[in-house]
């Protein structure tokens, strides 16, 4: 076997890790977002924490063009 399981362990570890890291950026950034409505940030928060990688994904690709409409 190529990978042996102290090895694969913490590759899964460190992609766990940075999983987390990612979500967590997103809801900072959902959170400090001055030109998001209240409504608005209840609702990336909750698709950030329901749906992790694909909410954190979402909001991070459309975070800027929010940031540019309201500008």
């Amino acid at each position: 076997e190529l990978l042996s399981p102290g090895l694969s362990l913490m590759l899964w570890t460190l992609l766990a890790f940075m999983y987390l890291i990612f979500c967590f950026i997103a809801i900072i950034k959902v959170a400090n977002n001055k030109f998001i409505e209240s409504q608005k940030k209840i609702f990336w928060l909750l698709a950030i924490i329901a749906f992790p990688f694909i909410g954190a994904l979402t909001y991070l690709a459309f975070y800027r063009k929010i940031k540019h409409q309201k500008t």
